[in-house]
């Protein structure tokens, strides 16, 4: 286990900047219903595994990890750690009372936005001052208290640390946070901290930091106080982490390929790696085989960024080569770490599916031409993903978010994803691995692989992302049909108690792909070479998953045979489920040195002369179960053969801090002859056994009988916790349930016949059919669309029944379905029924498509009272018999303000024109418009595109015109400018060129413009502001101008002494998205973390009117933190005038008034 880093935090340590965000908030501010007596104070203590799980029942619990505690009744002491007492802040947890369901779409009615979820029943939340109260006064609510620095750190960061020299620490916001402001203010407090790197697309934005040991302390403690800011944790780039393995995965012995005998070889199937890079040219790569002929062709790299797609070439066996940014082409063998790469990536690749010398065809029962070094799928093509750095070897291209890296696979075709790599965090659950289970959830299709790790063989030392709950895990045996446990290999359980690995595989002197350093002609060495580690078992299982994949691809599910009409795309969660349920035990099962064992894929995939029969249900997200429901199937088994049934499940992302990483609890019940009750997971001896309690702290569940009863088998799927963690769609869970059984001989043989498909309504689509004779049960498959678009691999389970009717309450209203029906006995099922199709006329919760960036809101100065104008485009409805779309108008002036029914300005406003004449003269609004459907309930998109105006009169006075973003905000934005409380020179407020959350885009040019100006002739105008940049030096910029034409023309205006910088790089022609050319002055580079006073001479423009813009302009590549204007005056000049009003004390003082308004 890693050691906890020490700490002797000094009290009080104040950031420099001209405003402070810091939210240094109390152990427990309660605000709701607290207990008779004071809450009792106790140490933080980091969870053991065991602690996590038995806690898991009681709904009175917080499971976090610095402690599990009733927040009614204690409080975490964090104040002897060093961190901060306490005040309020923007962010909150609250825990709901048990019955609560839906406590999500609860708090977001009272106007709190759900930034995440921890253990138990409790959410992370951003909230008003007044949508806390009206959470506090909820009787649905347990308690809610305000989020404590202490909480946010990982106890590997408390006191007792073994510090490197240079630690590196990933400080992490809340989801949806504005992180910028804490790095800015970080960097400025510790000036020997360097940022590494920053990631604006993960779950929850991140900043990475280089922090050395004499100054952690002080940092970690700084970064737990910033209100926006979510968790600190250590972070390190990931390390790196076959005919000998052929037989044993297909047929546990060392001979036999029944997979390869049925022409399973990886036909079709495309895999993703990602590694040190791939030496593309060697003759593993060269060749592939499409089924008409043999192409010979070397593919090369393409720069990209994820999770951007390029080119793809379907007749190579390198279909794609993608490199992504930090990283450079092709593989290398230098040393970052410990030990060189070994051409790593061009090992792990072959053992997934290199194929050399006489290729494989797609029709080559038994592969007869195997070569030793050959890979497990040899018919298998690779999109490869280059992360390794050919300067380094280090693998500075998973430094990003790891979610746009799995996208970039997804679009690019592939559905497995082998990673053998990974940071050894000691079990511990991190950003990287939250990033790769949120990809996991979202692609269901996708299944990823990582390798345990190379840190056994203690206990609890799986590496991350291994520690990812949605992932395959692989650990490493000996040699080829070795049932030994590598010593290298990493073991489980992980933090919160989750069994780890999940499968083994052989990983000892595998013998694979070569490389060397000849990226260039083709190549082919005589020999493979030999590495061990978890590394290359993870490849082998990988490469298996291919093998598996192609089964249900080409149809030999469920009659053992291929068969077109049979083809079906499985999940991720069934792919994963088939490889855990037909594992050969290596030690008594379930192991945390071994997980579920070795894998074993002829003792699953049923063959039509095989001696074991499967069954599979499995269901997508948005037809899974919501909290409380149940799914039953059931099936005949015979005696003596061993019997298992696996459960698996994509889980949504927790949060960072959470003790337990489940967030949607599923549990698996087995009823079997006598009667006899199995739960999931509950073992002794190596097979499951009555009694116990549900498991809740694995996404995987099994039961095994070794020598079962003959009889009837029933199984439930039973969603007995399911809050979802905040994020659309969570709170409905899809699944994957197999169960396999000593073959039989089913009865099915004919299809339900006079199938239908009527539309009942709200209450959904009944689907009827004529019996199917043998038929005790009716599976029902369903394809979005109509029968005649819809593919055979496009159906997916949507319910079972008894009898010859199905009422589909899953279907969303609007919408037509396709429907086969599928016979079945206690043993296997039959063919499909023809199809039928409906379109459902029930309930819809698809939200609308609405451009939020469109609504404008403008000062209404025709009239002489106050008022504001808003115009926004039309929305569109997703739901297509709920098409009426409405708004909702939320107002504020607080410029960060969460919409809510405390800020809802005008609700299911029909047009797309609306006048707020409710406002105060020069008062600085903020508004958000939403659209809504018609449904029942109805559907808002969640948009928080906030607009700013200013409400003046027609008139105007003389004098000074400023604009500080804070009080009047006159300046007009275009997106992505907007108003922002990251840093001021004056105030709290300034303008920003990019969105809360993230840096500036890429590829744009937008504007910061003031008001028309009327310069007087009289004096020497003069423009001043304060600026503070952090622009990608010489590439993008902003650049001053100025119009005395109304915006027809505009000229360059330069501040006094020059601009700091250029698009010197820009080229030409030039690349930055305004298209200025390379000699164009701008404001480029940094200001060094701190805002300049600039100035500009107006004389030339005296007499005239004026607009003045503050032009931003980014090319495609990098972006940084951006642009921020605060203070802008303008002397000598016009300044907009108060609405409402006629006469002001600016008549006494002498002053000139000028009124343009026409007064009825």
């Amino acid at each position: 286990m890693r050691p906890s880093p020490s700490l002797s935090l000094p009290c009080g340590i104040a950031l420099p900047g001209s405003r402070s965000r810091v939210a240094a908030v109390a152990l427990f501010l309660l605000v709701a219903p607290a207990a008779a007596e004071a809450p009792a104070s106790r140490l933080p203590e980091r969870p053991t595994p065991d602690a996590v799980a038995r806690s898991a029942g009681d709904p009175t619990l917080l499971r976090t990890a610095a402690g599990i505690f009733d927040p009614r009744v204690a409080q975490l002491d964090f104040e002897s750690l060093g961190f901060s007492a306490a005040r309020a802040g923007s962010y909150g947890i609250v825990q709901l009372e048990p019955a609560e369901r839906g406590g999500a779409a609860l708090l977001r009615e009272l106007g709190a936005e759900v930034v995440g979820y921890l253990p138990n029943h409790a959410f992370q939340v951003r909230w008003s001052v007044d949508s806390k109260a009206r959470i506090a006064a909820r009787p649905e609510v347990r308690w809610s208290g305000d989020y404590p620095p202490g909480l946010k750190v990982s106890p590997e960061l408390w006191p007792g640390a073994v510090l490197s020299v240079n630690e590196r620490v990933n400080v992490v916001g809340f989801r949806g946070a504005d992180v910028r402001d804490a790095e800015e203010r970080l960097l400025a407090a510790f000036p020997e901290v360097r940022r590494t790197s920053r990631v604006s697309t993960s779950p929850q934005p991140q900043i990475r930091f280089r922090v050395p040991a004499e100054v952690l302390e002080a940092f970690v403690r700084a970064a737990s106080e910033i209100d926006e800011i979510g968790w600190v944790e250590p972070w390190s780039l990931p390390e790196l982490n076959n005919s000998d393995a052929v037989s044993p995965i297909q047929a546990n012995n060392t001979t036999d390929v029944p997979i390869w005998d049925q022409d399973l070889i990886g036909t079709g199937q495309i895999v993703a790696v990602a590694d040190s890079g791939l030496d593309r040219n060697q003759c593993w790569f060269t060749q592939y085989n499409d089924g008409n002929t043999t192409n010979t062709e070397i593919t090369d790299a393409e720069n990209l960024v994820p999770p951007a797609t390029g080119p793809l070439f379907p007749q190579r066996k390198v279909i794609g080569y993608w490199v992504a940014p930090g990283a450079s082409p092709y593989d290398d063998n230098q040393i970052c770490t410990s030990s060189a790469t070994s051409w790593h990536g061009t090992h792990t690749s072959g053992t997934v599916l290199g194929d050399r010398n006489t290729i494989a065809t797609p029709t080559d029962p038994g592969f007869v031409n195997l070569t030793d070094d050959d890979g497990m799928a040899p018919n298998a093509q690779i999109l490869f993903q280059d992360v390794g750095n050919d300067s380094t070897g280090c693998l500075s291209g998973t430094a990003g978010d790891l979610g746009l890296l799995f996208q970039q696979a997804h679009d690019g075709g592939a559905r497995i994803h082998s990673d053998s790599w990974g940071s050894p965090t000691g079990g511990a659950y991190s950003s990287s691995a939250q990033e790769t289970d949120a990809a996991a959830w979202r692609l269901e299709d996708l299944l990823i692989f990582f390798s345990a790790g190379n840190s056994g063989s203690a206990a609890n030392t799986i590496g991350a992302p291994g520690v990812a709950k949605n992932v395959v895990t692989v650990g490493a045996l000996g040699h080829g049909n070795s049932t030994t446990v590598a010593s290298f290999s990493s073991r489980g359980p992980t933090d919160d108690g989750r069994l780890k690995p999940d499968i083994m595989a052989p990983g000892t002197s595998t013998v694979s792909a070569s490389g060397d350093d000849n990226d260039t002609t083709p190549s082919c060495p005589t020999n493979g070479r030999s590495l061990s580690g978890t590394s290359m078992a993870c490849p082998t299982v990988a490469g298996g998953a291919a093998l598996l994949r192609q089964y249900f691809a080409d149809g030999f599910y469920p009659t053992g045979a291929r068969s077109t009409a049979d083809r079906r795309a499985p999940s991720s969660a069934l792919v994963k489920a088939m490889l855990l349920n037909g594992t050969r035990e290596v030690q008594t099962m379930p192991s945390n040195n071994t997980g579920w064992g070795r894998i074993f894929l002829d003792n699953n995939l049923f063959f039509d002369n095989g001696d074991r029969r499967v069954r599979v249900w499995s269901q997508a997200h948005q037809v899974g179960l919501l909290d409380g429901q149940t799914d039953t199937y059931s099936f005949v088994a015979p005696a003596g053969a061993e019997l298992r049934v696996t459960l698996v499940w994509m889980d949504p992302y927790p949060a960072l801090g959470a003790a337990a990483q489940l967030v949607n609890d599923l549990d698996l019940e087995v009823d079997g002859p006598g009667p006899t009750t199995w739960k999931g997971n509950v073992f002794s001896g190596g097979e499951s056994t009555p009694g116990g309690s549900a498991d809740v702290v694995n996404n995987v569940e099994q039961v095994r009988r070794l020598a079962p009863t003959a009889g009837t088998y029933t199984v439930r799927v039973i969603a007995s916790d399911v809050p979802g963690n905040g994020d659309a769609y969570t709170e409905r869970q899809g699944y994957a349930l197999v169960a396999s059984f000593g073959n039989c001989s089913g009865a099915v043989t004919t299809a339900p016949g006079s199938p239908s498909a009527i539309d009942m309504g709200a209450s959904g689509v009944q689907v009827s059919f004529s019996a199917a004779a043998g038929a005790t049960a009716y599976q029902i498959y369903r394809a979005p669309g109509t029968c005649a678009g819809a593919a055979a691999e496009s159906f997916d389970l949507v319910g079972t029944t008894a009898s010859t009717g199905y009422l589909d309450d899953r279907a969303t209203g609007g919408f037509p379905f396709a429907y086969k029906v599928r016979g079945a006995d206690g043993c296997a099922e039959g063919p499909l029924s023809a199809c039928v199709e409906a379109t459902s006329t029930g309930g819809c919760d698809r939200v609308p498509d609405f451009d939020a960036e469109s609504v404008t809101a403008v000062d209404g100065i025709a009239s002489p009272a106050c008022d504001v104008v808003l115009d926004w485009s039309v929305g569109t409805s997703n739901c297509p018999l709920a098409t009426t779309v409405t708004y909702n108008v939320y107002r504020s002036t607080d410029y960060n303000f969460v919409p809510g029914p405390g800020n809802l300005l005008a609700g299911s406003f029909a047009g797309t024109h609306y006048v707020d004449e409710s406002v105060d003269s020069l008062t600085t609004y903020y508004y958000v418009v939403r659209a809504r459907d018609s449904a029942t309930p109805p559907n808002e998109e969640p948009n928080q595109r906030r607009v700013k105006v200013v409400p003046t009169g027609g008139g105007v006075s003389v004098g000074t015109f400023a604009d500080g973003a804070d009080g009047s905000a006159f300046l007009e934005v275009e997106a992505p400018w907007q108003v922002s409380g990251d840093f001021a020179s004056l105030g709290s407020l300034s303008y920003h060129n990019a969105a809360d959350g993230g840096t500036y885009p890429a590829d744009a040019c937008a504007s910061i413009t003031t008001p028309p100006l009327e310069l007087l002739g009289g004096g020497t105008p003069v423009l001043t502001y304060a600026a503070r940049w952090n622009v990608e030096q010489d590439w993008d910029g902003v650049v001053v101008e100025i119009s005395d034409d109304g915006g027809a023309n505009w000229s360059d205006l330069p501040p006094a002494g020059g601009y700091p910088g250029s698009f010197a790089q820009t080229g030409n022609p030039p690349i930055n998205a305004c298209a200025y050319p390379a000699s164009q002055g701008a404001f480029s580079g940094s200001s060094g973390g701190v805002f300049q006073v600039k100035s500009s001479s107006l004389a030339a423009y005296a007499g005239e009117t004026v607009l003045i813009r503050w032009r931003f302009s980014s090319d495609p590549g990098s972006e940084e933190a951006g642009f921020y204007l605060d203070a802008v005056e303008v002397t000598n000049a016009t300044t907009p005038y108060p609405c409402g009003a006629i006469f002001l004390d600016a008549f006494e003082s002498g002053n000139s008034i000028r009124w343009s308004a026409t007064v009825p």
